[in-house]
């Protein structure tokens, strides 16, 4: 089993290289960097956003240890004691150890949390901000549950329950129901013969390009294909009987 780990980190003065605070996060140092600067932007008022705030350039983040994530609060105060006994003028507010592990809101305050959120709209993000967003994404793989979870989240419970029912395609299924098959003709057959325009194929070539498409939906492209060509071979053959 993979064991977690926390990293110690340090924001520093981008023009002076000075540090200023110290932190723990179990995120990527440009994520978390990121938190930190949309946090400041929100106007809540302490030493850290005020910092940040006056700086004419982004802070700089560093790692400063790496430990295991069950000792990371214990690591921080103790970094945190050895850099300021050392002289530093760090920002933080407190000597360290912020959050309780396995701590797990009641209902009660995960609805007031969720009332206090209706109708709040959140700043758009910079060109940067969203770089680094998909960056801090790429390679991730979620689990099973994890996919459940934003599931339910999207859907409305009517909905959610025919997802369930319905296996994987439940909720194309219920949403958007597939047409017949003699519909699937109709709509096939009054496509054929009809010459696309210049301008359409511009488009779809365009859309197409640098696309790059998987072993299941070639086999799928292709398998559609041959059955496009045999519809108009009938067709064909139709015509001239």
């Amino acid at each position: 089993m993979k064991t977690r780990i926390s990293t110690i980190y340090g924001l520093y003065d981008p023009e002076t290289d000075e540090l200023r605070y110290i932190g723990k996060t179990v995120s990527k140092l440009n994520v978390r960097l990121s938190q930190h600067i949309t946090a400041s932007k929100k106007g809540k008022i302490n030493h850290l956003h005020c910092w940040i705030r006056s700086l004419s350039k982004c802070p700089i983040i560093k790692p400063i240890e790496i430990v295991p994530y069950e000792q990371d609060s214990e690591a921080e105060i103790r970094i945190i004691a050895e850099y300021r006994t050392s002289g530093y003028n760090l920002v933080n507010e407190s000597d360290g150890g912020e959050g309780q592990k396995g701590y797990h809101h009641s209902e009660e305050t995960k609805n007031k949390l969720r009332v206090l959120n209706i109708g709040r709209k959140m700043p758009p993000k910079s060109e940067e901000t969203l770089k680094r967003m998909s960056e801090a994404q790429m390679g991730k793989h979620l689990t099973d549950e994890h996919k459940e979870s934003i599931r339910q989240g999207v859907l409305k419970p009517e909905v959610y329950e025919k997802v369930v029912a319905g296996g994987r395609l439940g909720a194309l299924v219920a949403t958007h129901p597939s047409p017949s098959k003699e519909t699937r003709e109709k709509m096939s057959a009054s496509h054929l013969g009809i010459p696309l325009s210049d301008e359409h194929k511009a488009k779809i070539s365009a859309s197409g390009k640098g696309r790059k498409l998987t072993l299941e939906q070639c086999e799928t492209r292709k398998i559609n294909a041959l059955n496009q060509w045999a519809k108009r071979r009938l067709v064909n053959q139709q015509l001239v009987s």
